[in-house]
């Protein structure tokens, strides 16, 4: 019997039309984190796609870290090295769970302060709740995020993970190249709510609608819970690649 995660691959797969003799944006899902992306970009330099997209990205408000990164993997610059700490303590954000939690974790500027400030609240069983919920989600499948979950919160005695580009994950964000309506779509996401029913339109999810719980502004990421096979699941869906699902008249 096939498994489910193998289903939803090829229902996707069928949505988006099939193979395609070369796709950047699962180029880029092969690899999860943003050098190792570049590294794998690079080696396929002579697309125009390629071309294109470090064109656009080039042309975005990149962080210095980010454009060291391109400098450095991409192009094989010999530049000056942007410290990772000045990147991925930028604007931490944890999943959404409850407003109260939002209202705790609000106190913390970086995701150790964080961790911390739940470890001083691990008696209520509300925060023991929200703990075990990140563990289950995207985020248990950070490293250093669940370094510090196991570590701290739970004082299990585990191998030392170090923040990087990597134990985090950041990824490059997508850009639509062939789409000539790219800024009209970013204004739209300034209404994409928690509970707001949406059409994915790219990646992926391509094709399938579903049900926003959580956004991750610094990230630009979404997580959609979509029905598939009679369950909810839950992805984590580039914010460019969402649009809102037309009411039907």
């Amino acid at each position: 019997m096939l498994s489910k995660p193998f289903l939803i691959m090829l229902y996707s797969f069928l949505l988006r039309g099939g193979f395609k003799l070369f796709d950047l944006q699962l180029l880029l899902d092969s690899q999860d984190n943003l050098i190792d992306q570049l590294c794998k970009l690079r080696l396929y330099s002579d697309k125009l796609e390629v071309k294109k997209y470090i064109e656009e990205l080039l042309k975005s408000d990149l962080h210095p870290y980010v454009r060291y990164c391109v400098d450095k993997y991409y192009f094989e610059k010999n530049v000056e090295e942007v410290p990772f700490s000045s990147y991925y303590n930028n604007n931490p954000a944890l999943p959404w769970f409850s407003d109260s939690i939002q209202k705790l974790l609000k106190n913390g500027n970086t995701y150790e302060e964080k961790i911390d400030i739940l470890v001083e609240h691990k008696q209520e069983e509300e925060v023991n709740r929200y703990v075990a919920y990140l563990l289950s989600f995207t985020t248990g499948d950070i490293p250093y995020i669940r370094y510090l979950i196991l570590k701290k919160f739970y004082g299990i005695d585990v191998e030392e993970v170090k923040p990087s580009v990597k134990t985090m994950k950041y990824k490059l964000w997508h850009i639509d190249i062939h789409d000539k309506k790219r800024e009209k779509r970013k204004k739209l996401l300034s209404k994409i709510k928690p509970g707001q029913k949406v059409h994915i339109l790219d990646g992926n999810c391509s094709g399938l609608d579903g049900t926003v719980t959580f956004i991750d502004e610094t990230r630009e990421k979404a997580f959609v819970s979509i029905n598939l096979f009679g369950e909810d699941c839950s992805f984590e869906v580039d914010c460019r690649d969402i649009g809102l699902r037309r009411r039907k008249k």
